[in-house]
């Protein structure tokens, strides 16, 4: 696998979850996706970036990540911001 050069990233997962289980469940398994966003412009991004972007069930990105970008997420995907930053409250790790 190559290794990401750019600190943009966001994580795409497809997650096959039970029914009435959320979708971060340990139940089942899943495929996950690591896109890199490169320098953020959508132009940029590979065919398979969009491609799995738009046709995951999940999105977790971070602030690096652009509005345009995360909008390519398929209609009905649950889209969750995870990013961290310093004195600022965020989505806890479980």
């Amino acid at each position: 696998p190559r290794r990401q050069s750019s600190s943009h990233r966001a994580m795409a997962a497809d997650v096959h979850a039970a029914p009435g289980v959320g979708a971060f469940s340990p139940v089942g398994k899943g495929t996950v996706y690591l896109v890199g966003a490169g320098p953020g412009a959508v132009g940029c991004l590979t065919l398979r970036a969009v491609e799995v972007l738009s046709s995951c069930d999940v999105v977790l990105h971070d602030r690096l990540v652009p509005a345009e970008i995360v909008r390519l997420a398929r209609p009905g995907a649950e889209v969750r911001y995870v990013g961290k930053e310093g004195n600022v409250d965020s989505e806890k790790m479980k």
